[in-house]
């Protein structure tokens, strides 16, 4: 006979929880002295609180935003934490960092039932690059047809040229970005060479900037070069054809050409008018120091009339 015994074991003790992450620590390179910030994205906190935990020091560093009083107070100093409860994370920033703060670091749960550290993510410091030369960047044109010119060299309409922007004395490339009249025409990149140019009128009096920044620099530098600059070879000549008609007592129509060598985009003219003579009232009295009596009415480059209001 087979006698079949059933057992039950009650046992009542804690549940494991299983935590989960929204998305890792990842791993960070900086330059010894800079800012960093490595953010903890985690999944249902609920009332749990994170913690985060340095390897190489073999530290808790923190519970949510309140620092343990295990951790250094020049350490301590340089670290903030910021949790956000609807995000479901907490970010550690590390200011001024030190070799010492490279590593490991984790971060997890405090929970009913211990701490669980689930990711992780590394800091690697490098030392500080040296700075660049005080004359830092350079910029130079070359031209196709005659190779290397100075920033006050003229160049002809139609010349096909490269910007290069130099940096000298680093230790590490440099970021750059090219600009003209203050607008972005490159993206960041670390290369030194605008792509080639062919100058045209609209390039006149135009400036290109080369930005540059660098980990070892606070701010900025930059250099410029106006490879078209306005000079009396490159303005517009005198309009062509330009004649008067239709005189009245009070008024007279003129029309005009665009100048036959433009150099330039031409947006407006200039017209003046001047009383040279009366002849239909000798009671006439002309009391301005000023004999100009219309002064720059705007017109624009496409308007080749304009009536001109002489107010005697």
């Amino acid at each position: 006979m087979i006698i079949l015994v059933g057992i039950v074991c009650l046992w009542k003790g804690k549940t494991a929880t299983a935590f989960l992450v929204d998305s890792k620590i990842g791993n960070h390179t900086v330059y010894a002295g800079q800012n960093v910030t490595l953010t903890c994205d985690l999944n249902s906190i609920g009332g749990n609180r994170v913690l985060w935990f340095h390897n190489e020091r073999f530290l808790f560093i923190s519970k949510h935003e309140t620092f343990y009083d295990t951790v250094p107070l020049n350490v301590r100093s340089r670290m903030s934490i910021v949790c956000s409860v609807y995000e479901e994370s907490c970010s550690l920033t590390i200011t001024n960092v030190t070799f010492e703060d490279g590593g490991t670091y984790r971060c997890g749960y405090d929970y009913q039932g211990g701490v669980d550290l689930i990711t992780d993510g590394y800091l690697n410091v490098l030392p500080s690059p040296l700075p660049p030369s005080e004359n830092s960047p350079v910029c130079t044109i070359f031209s196709s047809q005659t190779g290397m010119r100075s920033a006050s060299d003229a160049l002809p309409i139609g010349e096909t040229i490269l910007l290069s922007c130099s940096v000298d004395g680093t230790t590490t490339e440099p970021s750059l970005v090219w600009q003209r009249d203050n607008s972005n025409i490159t993206d960041v990149k670390t290369t030194f060479i605008l792509p080639s140019i062919t100058l045209s009128n609209a390039d006149v009096g135009a400036e290109f900037t080369c930005i540059m920044n660098y980990p070892a620099l606070t701010q900025s530098r930059n250099c410029s070069v106006v490879p078209l600059p306005l000079t009396n070879s490159n303005v517009p000549n005198v309009p062509n054809k330009f004649q008067v008609g239709d005189v009245t007592k009070t008024s007279m129509t003129g029309s005009w050409d665009e100048p036959e060598y433009p150099n330039s985009v031409v947006t407006k003219y200039t017209v003046q008018a001047v009383v040279l003579e009366k002849l239909y009232d000798t009671s006439f009295t002309h009391t301005s120091s000023n004999p100009v009596l219309a002064v720059n009415e705007e017109l624009d480059s496409q308007q080749r009339t304009k009536l001109i209001h002489l107010p005697i």
